[in-house]
């Protein structure tokens, strides 16, 4: 089956998961998609006193500057994947904020032309999310 990653910021104890953008989680899959997690890795880094072509969002945009932020896979010695992929969610020490960067990715017309596209996935996991 081989390794499979996300996205997390252990400073902040939040993740990103891949499925919830369409993507999969080996590493070759979702570092390699022009619009998905590591889109929305942008977006949580991203910083300029300009806001203009940012999609600026006050509770995204730049949240994570500064933190710890890893890609790490489920081989790894650290159990961040293991902790941040715990079910039920609420036993986890870690938020999944994917859904809220999907939707914030959305408002702009070309990232929701892609996403619309893509098989995304609920918090369950089991339950398509309808896109359009």
């Amino acid at each position: 089956m081989g390794q499979y990653f996300i996205i997390a910021n252990t400073t902040k104890k939040e993740f990103l998961h891949p499925h919830y953008f369409g993507q999969g989680l080996k590493f070759a899959e979702f570092p390699s998609d022009g619009v998905g997690a590591m889109t929305a890795l942008a977006h949580l880094l991203g910083q300029s006193t300009d806001h203009s072509g940012m999609m600026y969002d006050p509770d995204i945009t730049g949240q994570w500057i500064g933190d710890h932020v890893v890609i790490v896979g489920d081989y790894d010695d650290s159990d961040i994947y293991r902790e941040a992929m715990s079910l039920p969610e609420s036993e986890s020490e870690y938020t999944n904020i994917s859904e809220k960067l999907v939707a914030h990715l959305k408002n702009d017309s070309f990232y929701n032309e892609v996403l619309s596209e893509r098989r995304l996935f609920t918090s369950s996991m089991t339950e398509e999310v309808t896109t359009a």
